[in-house]
């Protein structure tokens, strides 16, 4: 593998560990800084949405920005930026002494998350092709998502109190341990990107001239068929973006995920635990067996994607059929022993968050490949960061809106409200299924695993693609 392949993986390992290392310390760091409960847990819950405002602003503004300063320049920007949040977030305690430090800190990280969708604009630009840029985004979502299992030991181990110790007045603990090695990873990742970053562009370029010296020696330059006329490229430094019924709704399912995968994380333990009165010893193992069933749907979505090939936007659909399906599991369950006999009803919960969860990874891992391919070359750098911010933007709104439908009508009714619009979602797809595909039909070789359809179908698929909506927003 490219060692500047190697650095973006890295780097997507580093943000995606976040989500095991942390959760479980945040709140008991503030209230070791706060005596209030209630204003502990208030600004609990000013962290956590600082942190995914701080991730949708910067999931809009890094695209351009590498237009402007260059792609690497932005990438090193977002990991200074995360390297002081996690200082901050570690010195809350000592020297800072203040619950507010946290709250500054975390902020800072949920800038630096903009590193993952920046990786995803590298890896678009600089893959090879359609078929090696599937791969690659392939690879770098199943890396990132794995670091969440390894993640979720940390809490376990920083827990022992014979590992806790002081240097003068700090204490290293379960608090500030998560900084630290935050801090050690993220000081890494900086350094390697200084070291082995290498421009995408020219990779791309230098690529193709190899590929054309190929052609020429194996006799493959043949007389190519005209082709349409096509419009002029878009001029950079202009704040254009691309916009076809296929952009938009790929970026709807993306803002429907983070909805949904927030949405469980809010109800998720005040049903288990306060519902069905399970206790915290029997409630972290059930999140580690989630935790690898994401991890399993980012694989079979891996596989898929390669089996599949030209047509893995045909996996949307089914997918999303099942979100809808376990929905409706998850309001079953989610009525609580009052209703439903308590080992039936926390098993059927469970089975259709799992569920969920596993298709949601499976379906974002196709739906990455797919958005890269029905943009634009042009395009790639800019809007891909795109699919976090509505990610991000889905995960602010989800607890505000959730905690409203639970105290007016009970937690049924919020996946109910996920079964109307899942279903809605597929439906949609089903009837825009032409643009999901790839604005350019591959090349039948003898060494790719993507089926290329037959040549009256092709023309057929062009010229509906031909049709999509293409407009140019200032």
């Amino acid at each position: 593998m490219r060692a500047d392949f190697v650095v973006i993986f890295y780097l997507g390992f580093v943000v995606l560990s976040d989500y095991g290392i942390y959760p479980s310390s945040i709140l008991p760091y503030i209230q070791s800084l706060i005596e209030s409960e209630d204003r502990a847990t208030f600004v609990y819950s000013v962290v956590l949405s600082s942190n995914a405002t701080a991730q949708v602003l910067v999931s809009f503004v890094c695209g351009y920005a590498s237009k402007l300063i260059g792609m690497k320049a932005v990438f090193i920007i977002l990991q200074l930026v995360a390297l002081l949040g996690t200082a901050i977030y570690a010195m809350a305690g000592y020297p800072i002494g203040s619950a507010w430090a946290i709250l500054i800190g975390r902020t800072l990280a949920g800038i630096g998350v903009g590193v993952y969708a920046l990786g995803l604009s590298y890896i678009s630009v600089a893959s090879l092709d359609g078929t090696h840029r599937a791969s690659n985004i392939a690879n770098f979502r199943t890396l990132a998502t794995f670091s969440i299992i390894p993640a979720s030991f940390v809490p376990i181990i920083i827990s022992l109190p014979f590992i806790s110790f002081s240097i003068g007045p700090y204490d290293v603990n379960e608090y500030t341990y998560p900084a630290i090695l935050t801090f050690i990873m993220q000081a890494i990742g900086l350094v390697a990107m200084v070291k082995l970053y290498q421009n995408p562009e020219a990779i791309s370029v230098k690529e193709d001239d190899i590929n054309s010296n190929d052609a020429l020696l194996s006799g493959e330059n043949k007389p190519k068929q005209p082709k349409k006329p096509e419009p002029p490229p878009v001029q950079e430094g202009k704040k254009n973006f691309y916009i076809s019924p296929g952009v938009v709704l790929v970026l709807s399912i993306f803002g429907f995920q983070g909805y949904l995968v927030a949405t469980i994380m809010y109800v998720m333990p005040v049903i288990m635990l306060d519902k069905y009165e399970w206790p915290l010893v029997i409630y972290t193992p059930v999140l580690f067996v989630i935790s690898v069933l994401a991890l399993v749907g980012t694989v079979l979505g891996k596989i898929t994607d390669k089996r599949l090939g030209y047509w893995r936007h045909m996996a949307i659909v089914p997918t999303m059929g099942a979100i809808s399906l376990s929905t409706v599991i998850a309001a079953v369950g989610s009525t609580g022993p009052d209703v439903i006999y308590a080992p039936i009803g926390a098993t059927l919960f469970l089975s259709a968050v799992g569920l969920m969860y596993c298709m949601y990874q499976l379906q974002q891992t196709i739906l990455a490949t797919v958005y890269s391919q029905i943009l634009p070359r042009e395009f790639l750098v800019r809007m891909m960061p795109l699919t976090s911010a509505l990610y991000g933007i889905g995960k602010i709104i989800a607890p505000l809106i959730s905690e409203a439908q639970a105290a007016a009508f009970g937690y049924p009714l919020i996946f109910y409200v996920f079964l109307v619009v899942s279903a809605a979602l597929m439906f949609i797809s089903i009837a825009l299924n032409r643009h999901f595909l790839p604005r350019k039909l591959p090349k039948l070789t003898s060494n790719t695993s993507e089926a290329e359809p037959l040549t009256q179908d092709s023309e057929k698929i062009s010229s509906d693609s031909d049709d999509d909506v293409e407009k140019n927003v200032s």
